[in-house]
């Protein structure tokens, strides 16, 4: 008889430990979980139909973010979306299909998703910064500066928000505060390579080549195959008439990103300083690509 209750004593322990055990890999506590692993052990809390509603919300958002991990982005918003039928006020799950609908180029949606997640967590940083990043893309500058001006005054220490800010001012032609937003970004992430790289760029269209060559050396040394990183040193190579280097970093950045017209154009005007003739077929992809973007790089002193 002891021994009996010994066990029924037992069990339930196993059975709370087995429990919590499925939720932390639901979860992806430790971060490293692998996302079909994530989803199966979501589903099986779902499945056995044991959970508060609350921490059923948490169990779809929770596989949400496997689903979107994958790429599976239809399931993910489906589960989001179910979260939040479950828990209307779970400001994470309107983030995380903002990031979704942000991934798959819905831009509305995203916005209204991470409108919403700041309404039911008004210190919700990451919305604001992700917000702000739509706004910059959208040619929204007022309400992007905004954004990134509230992330930071929510958490000062967010780097990415100043050097996104940085790009919204430089993006304005405000040139000056964009390289105060990213000199704050690199003093509070050293590793920042994205900051280094802009601020070349940036100080290379004030005419500030040294410090410009420096800045892109240093992201280069942190993301050897930055392409945005590369496209800025090749337009620093230009402006000091190093048409040869130029090309280099030109035909690197687009050895990673094929489609960028900044780097096509930059390669087919550095090859026709060399009297190179294969510099129009470059010239003519990329306004292919981006029609006005011969204007674009006259104004920022490439001609």
């Amino acid at each position: 008889m002891v021994a009996a209750a010994v066990l029924c004593a037992t069990e339930p322990r196993q059975v709370r430990a087995e429990q919590s055990a499925l939720q932390a890999v639901c979860a992806n506590t430790s971060g490293t979980t692998a996302p079909d692993t994530q989803i199966d052990a979501c589903s099986k809390i779902i499945q056995a139909g044991s959970e508060t509603q609350k921490n059923l919300a948490n169990a779809y958002l929770s596989r949400g973010a496997g689903y979107g991990r994958k790429g599976d982005y239809d399931r993910a918003i489906a589960d989001f979306t179910k979260a939040i039928e479950l828990d209307p006020k779970l400001a994470r799950a309107y983030y995380d299909r903002g990031l979704v609908y942000d991934r798959e180029g819905n831009y509305d949606r995203a916005v209204a998703d991470y409108g919403t997640a700041i309404e039911f967590d008004p210190k919700y940083v990451h919305a604001y910064n992700n917000r702000g990043l739509i706004y910059n893309r959208q040619g929204d500058y007022d309400r992007a500066i905004a954004d990134y001006t509230k992330a930071i005054e929510l958490d000062p220490q967010h780097a990415n928000a100043y050097s996104n800010r940085g790009n919204t001012y430089a993006r304005r032609g405000d040139y000056d505060r964009a390289i105060v937003d990213y000199t704050k970004a690199i003093e509070l992430d050293p590793k920042l390579a994205v900051a280094y790289a802009n601020r070349c760029w940036v100080r290379a269209i004030n005419g500030q080549l040294a410090p410009a060559m420096t800045d892109c050396d240093e992201a280069l040394r942190l993301k050897p195959d930055d392409a945005v990183a590369l496209d800025s040193r090749g337009f620093v190579y230009y402006m000091l008439a190093r048409y040869d280097e130029a090309v280099a970093d030109y035909s690197s950045a687009l050895g990673v990103n094929p489609k960028s017209a900044s780097s096509l154009y930059g390669r087919g005007m550095s090859k026709l300083k060399k009297a190179d003739p294969t510099g129009n077929a470059d010239i003519a992809a990329a306004k292919a690509i981006q029609p006005d973007i011969a204007d674009e790089m006259v104004r920022y002193g490439l001609k």
